[in-house]
C-alpha cells in the first residue's frame, strides 16, 4: 500500500501542479481578453468618429455642389449675347464695354452696367 499511496500521491501532485498551469493559463488569456476589449473600444470609438467625419464631409461636398450649381444658373442668367453688331476684333475689354453699353442704351433705351465682354465671333459678344 504505500507504493500506492505513493503513486496516488504522485497523481494527486500532479494533478494540482496541471491545475495551477491551467489558472495560470486562465490569467494569461483573461488579461489578453481584457486588452482586447479595450483595443476593439478604441477600434469602434475611431470608427464612430471617422464615420461622423465621413457624414460631415458628405453633406459639406453636396452643399458645396449646390453653391455650384447655384452660381452657374446665376451666372448664366446674368449673361446676354448680342448678336448682330459688327465687333473689332482689335478693340480693348474696355472699349469693347462701351461700346456695349451704347449698344445696349441706343437700341434698347436701357442704362446698363456691364462688368465684362467677350468676343465669341466676328458678329457676336458675350457679356
Amino acid at each position: 500500500m504505500d507504493m500506492d499511496d505513493k503513486h496516488g500521491e504522485d497523481k494527486l501532485d500532479l494533478i494540482i501542479n496541471m491545475m495551477r498551469e491551467m489558472r495560470e493559463e486562465w490569467k494569461e488569456y483573461k488579461e489578453e481578453l481584457k486588452m482586447l476589449r479595450m483595443e476593439n473600444e478604441e477600434l469602434r470609438n475611431k470608427y464612430e468618429i471617422t464615420t461622423q467625419e465621413n457624414i460631415e464631409i458628405r453633406r459639406e461636398l453636396a452643399n458645396l455642389r449646390n453653391n455650384v450649381v447655384n452660381l452657374e444658373r446665376e451666372k448664366r442668367k446674368m449673361n446676354v449675347v448680342l448678336i448682330g453688331e459688327k465687333i473689332d476684333a482689335n478693340k480693348t475689354q474696355n472699349e469693347l464695354i462701351n461700346k456695349m453699353n451704347n449698344f445696349i442704351k441706343d437700341k434698347l433705351e436701357v442704362q446698363v452696367n456691364i462688368k465684362t465682354v467677350q468676343k465669341l465671333g466676328d458678329k457676336t459678344c458675350f457679356e
